[in-house]
């Protein structure tokens, strides 16, 4: 991989953890603050919509290829002997994976099946 394209290539996943803090920025800051002050029944009611909403194409993509992603730039980083540029992006994608990967599908999914049911 050439500089530039590396340079580039290295900022895609910049983007995506963006996407993501974004996404989870506006539900802690919005979302579930607004979900507080209505009253349970409807809070109940619009976070199951939520829930099914967020299943879709483009937050699959974006929440579960985001450390795939930044492993195959920091593959490409390592090949191209940008080495240090690599092992920040592995060090990326594992703190992607430790902190919200993991948490989601040990903590929130089960809560949000849980929700579903009622």
């Amino acid at each position: 991989m050439n500089t530039r394209l590396s340079r580039v290539a290295i900022g895609v996943p910049f983007v995506l953890f963006g996407l993501m803090a974004g996404f989870f920025y506006a539900f802690g800051v919005c979302v579930m603050p607004g979900l507080d002050r209505v009253d349970p029944s409807s809070a109940i009611t619009a976070m199951q919509g939520i829930n099914a909403a967020v299943r879709n194409p483009v937050f699959f993509v974006t929440y579960f290829r985001t450390p795939v992603v930044t492993l195959a730039v920091a593959g490409g980083a390592w090949v191209s002997g940008e080495k240090r540029s690599a092992q920040w992006l592995v060090a990326a994608a594992v703190v992607y994976g430790a902190g919200v990967l993991i948490p989601t599908g040990v903590v929130n999914v089960p809560l949000n099946n849980a929700l579903a049911a009622i």
